[in-house]
């Protein structure tokens, strides 16, 4: 197709498109991406993609591992928080280390509890307790001061 535009210095083609050296690209123009380029960038992108990925699956495996921690904390704490309060409401005298038997672990929660309970003298009791879990164990220890009345 022509353009009759008679200002216009040479006929217009449509898919010819004039470059600024005066030159019409043609099929092979250099203007484009080679199959070297392509093959670099796109492995490239894949490598931070696995990167990213991998970062991904790590931060998952270690949330897992900090909340079991924090569940096996939890159930220490609880445990002697109930020795605590037994020895507030009926003396030390009324604890004892049979009132808290082993947790057996079960198929929701494998955790094992194990509770010592040991009298230092009459006025001073020592709790430890030791919760293990899949990826690791918490201990917390405690000395109870029963205050005389």
């Amino acid at each position: 197709m022509w353009n009759f535009n008679r200002r216009a210095k040479e006929p217009f083609c449509f898919g010819a498109v004039s470059r600024a050296d005066g030159k019409r690209p043609g099929i092979w123009s250099e203007s484009g991406f080679t199959l070297l380029e392509l093959l670099l960038s796109v492995s490239l992108l894949t490598v931070g993609l696995v990167s990213l990925l991998a970062f991904f699956s790590q931060s998952s495996r270690l949330h897992i591992r900090q909340h079991e921690r924090l569940q096996a904390f939890q159930m220490a704490m609880e445990r002697i928080e109930a020795v605590r309060q037994i020895v507030l409401e009926q003396g030390g005298a009324a604890v004892s280390p049979d009132q808290f038997p082993d947790d057996r672990p079960v198929a929701s929660l494998p955790f094992l509890r194990k509770t010592r309970i040991k009298k230092i003298d009459r006025r001073l009791i020592e709790v430890r307790v030791s919760v293990t879990y899949p990826s690791g164990r918490v201990q917390l220890m405690t000395r109870i001061l029963q205050w005389a009345e």
